[in-house]
């Protein structure tokens, strides 16, 4: 960002999420608030995007359109940070900075992570193929640990 460019103004909050944009930005703008990079994006998926989930690109779709992977695999978005995005809803991913994430498997600290199945993160650990991501800065285990990762999509 330039230092002569202006920020987006935000109407809903950093945690607003709405069925239709009215003053919301364009999907796709960037902005920096409390440490954390964000993008707004569309959930174009049939499926919520949960606080800690990673969203990828839709595949068949076009802009900032993402949605969560029922597999591993895909290109990285963002992860929910406040609100959950349901299904055809616009609203805010954090892509860079450090963040709360979903890990299914057990994290140890320092690991690579990845784009795991239904919105979690693998860690490289424990044998994800999705593209790498991040690092996750706590341990954590068990099938709905809530692990600090340091992200980067």
């Amino acid at each position: 960002m330039s230092f002569y460019s202006n920020t987006p103004i935000l109407f809903g909050g950093i945690s607003g999420v709405t069925a239709t944009r009215g003053k919301d930005p364009e999907p796709g703008t960037r902005i920096s608030y409390a440490g954390k990079e964000y993008v707004y994006v569309y959930n174009a998926g049939t499926t919520q995007i949960s606080k800690g989930n990673v969203a990828v690109i839709a595949t068949s779709t076009t802009g900032y359109s993402c949605t969560v992977s029922s597999a591993v695999y895909g290109i990285p978005v963002g992860v929910c940070v406040h609100a959950t995005l349901t299904a055809a809803t616009y609203g805010w991913l954090a892509y860079r900075g450090t963040v709360e994430v979903s890990a299914p498997s057990a994290c140890v600290q320092g690991s690579a992570i990845g784009v795991g199945s239904n919105g979690a993160v693998a860690t490289y650990l424990c044998g994800t193929t999705g593209k790498e991501f991040g690092y996750t800065v706590s341990a954590g285990s068990g099938s709905t640990a809530m692990v600090t990762a340091y992200i980067s999509c």
